[in-house]
């Protein structure tokens, strides 16, 4: 037990395995505990009316300073703006956003109004830069004009918006007034697929996506051949085995990740759970796969007892939204985590909560390699906080006996009932009685995200850029991000890849591992889980970080792609 005191013990998957191993990154649980109730708590209060009241705090010489830094009568809670938005939206006018006091929220407005009338020239006051050009580019896309591409001032935007009208218009034309590049590749590529056109391939370099997609769209295996490179190759062929559920195809593949994941593909597509025996390295996740698709939990019983299993029994209940299913998991842990995805209240899971048993299941998760080991035990954590919060009890946390977990309890167990204090009024006065300082600004920043105003973030010290991102996250404002990972959610939201490559991001210079260059080589891969889009793989020049792209490509048409890998 003396390990569990040193958070270096903990191991984390970076694969894109659906389930389980999405939430191995158990070593960074304090941090991520605190991401999860700001997007939790941020949600929470969407709906919240009412006005911040005067919020105040000792500075360090016992004055008091005010953390309302805006007259009442003038703020605006999240409910408030959105319901002005609405309005102008509904009436067609500009002037009725004019009540909000937030300037860039105004211009949010204001932009929304513009795309409703059609009406570009609207956009040409704005004075926030991703909010104008976000107006000319959303107004070009439905208008599909390509003189109101012209406005936007970012060169990546520009050329994003030429790409898409491009590809809606089916118009080699306009592809060909793209400088070359990446863009220009993408603009092909697009209208390629639509057309089934594999030709078109032949005017790009590189093509390999192009191929790759006109295959997939004709079902056609040969287009294959034409690409280089022995791993997009293979994904050709997957795909083109998964698109035709040809089983036979899988067995002609080479790689063995590939092959197993193309077999799991099509006994999704079939329901042919025969087909996973076919499996050799991760037949289970096979199983689990079909179960999930079928909503059938008697297939998860293929699946040896363990872990595995029980984890099995949860995604079909989650996926059948059936909380009775939770019932048959014999881990008392990870029934109730099944019970606390489905909504299950936590006086049904705290119900549970024995010191003994508690320990048992503890002794349990030792029993495990280390990094199936702190899942269990995490799972053991949440519900002991459940409890603590149900309870209104934080000594519960101490019967888990190791301090660091005790420790871990007691911050989730904190963050529980600070997103009930915002759920119940979303008010910063609810934040006067918090005495812990941490606590305390993620009460303040729980509130400022729900209210979408970054003007209470800026009295905020140690969490002031997460709250000012969190709303930047919230209303898709990439001017508010100073992180890349701020940034990448918002550029693959907006699916304009070119983006990561832009000053939002450092210069990678030299296909290395350096940080720049594995911060693009992620914000690429929100955009492929956002978008399924491969060709964007193709833009990043470290090849172990392309080949993991590629990778991430084929879990996500396997499995499907989880958006908890962007944050």
């Amino acid at each position: 037990m003396d390990s569990l005191n040193n958070p270096q013990n903990y191991q984390s998957d970076t694969g894109m395995n659906k389930g389980r191993s999405n939430n191995r990154f158990f070593k960074y649980l304090p941090y991520l505990l605190i991401v999860i109730v700001l997007i939790i708590g941020g949600a929470a209060v969407w709906k919240i009316y009412g006005n911040p009241s005067n919020f105040s705090d000792k500075n360090s010489d016992g004055e008091q300073k005010n953390l309302n830094t805006q007259d009442s009568s003038k703020e605006k809670t999240n409910d408030n703006i959105a319901e002005i938005i609405n309005l102008a939206i509904s009436e067609k006018s500009q002037s009725s956003c004019d009540s909000i006091s937030i300037e860039w929220q105004k211009e949010r407005c204001y932009a929304n109004v513009a795309n409703v009338l059609q009406d570009d020239s609207l956009c040409e006051d704005l004075s926030e830069s991703f909010i104008k050009n976000m107006c000319y580019f959303n107004i070009a896309q439905s208008s599909k004009d390509l003189i109101v591409c012209d406005s936007v001032t970012d060169e990546g935007i520009k050329a994003q918006c030429y790409v898409n009208i491009a590809i809606a218009k089916e118009n080699l034309n306009i592809c060909n007034d793209i400088p070359e590049g990446f863009e220009k590749n993408d603009c092909y590529t697009g209208i390629a697929k639509l057309t089934k056109n594999e030709e078109l391939c032949e005017d790009i370099e590189p093509n390999r996506a192009c191929f790759f997609g006109v295959a997939l769209a004709k079902q056609d295996a040969n287009l294959c051949e034409n690409i280089k490179g022995e791993k997009w190759q293979q994904l050709c062929y997957k795909g083109v085995a998964a698109v035709s559920v040809n089983a036979e195809m899988c067995g002609q593949l080479s790689d063995s990740d590939l092959k197993d994941n193309c077999y799991t593909s099509i006994a999704k597509a079939q329901n042919n759970v025969d087909l996973c025996k076919n499996i050799k390295l991760e037949k289970n996740k096979c199983y689990q796969a079909v179960a999930v698709a079928q909503e059938n939990i008697s297939i998860c019983n293929n699946i040896p007892e363990g872990i595995e299993r029980d984890n099995c029994y949860t995604e079909v209940a989650f996926a059948s939204q059936n909380s009775s299913l939770c019932e048959q998991i014999p881990s008392a842990s990870e029934k109730n985590m099944c019970f606390t995805r489905l909504g299950v209240s936590e006086e049904t899971v705290a119900g549970s909560v024995d010191e003994n048993e508690i320990q048992n299941e503890i002794n349990g998760c030792m029993e495990f390699g280390e990094d199936e080991m702190w899942y269990c035990l995490g799972d053991i954590i949440t519900r002991v906080a459940a409890a603590a919060s149900e309870t209104k009890n934080p000594e519960l946390c101490k019967i888990l006996g190791d301090e660091y977990m005790i420790t871990l309890c007691e911050q989730e167990q904190a963050n529980k009932e600070m997103v009930g204090i915002v759920e119940n009024k979303g008010d910063l006065s609810e934040c006067d009685d918090v005495e812990d300082p941490a606590n305390k600004e993620m009460c303040i920043s729980l509130i400022a995200t729900g209210q979408e105003n970054d003007s209470i973030c800026q009295e905020l010290s140690s969490m002031k850029n997460n709250c000012i991102e969190n709303i930047a996250i919230k209303t898709n404002n990439l001017d508010l991000c100073s992180s890349v990972q701020c940034s990448r959610l918002i550029i693959a939201e907006n699916n304009i890849p070119s983006l990561c490559a832009s000053d939002n991001f450092e210069e990678c210079g030299e296909p290395t591992d350096s940080t720049a260059c594995i911060g693009q080589a992620f914000c690429f891969d929100c955009v492929l889980i956002n978008n399924m889009q491969i060709e964007v793989c193709d833009r990043i020049d470290n090849q172990i970080l392309r080949e993991a792209c590629i990778n991430t490509a084929d879990r996500c048409f396997t499995y499907g792609c989880d958006d908890e890998f962007c944050m």
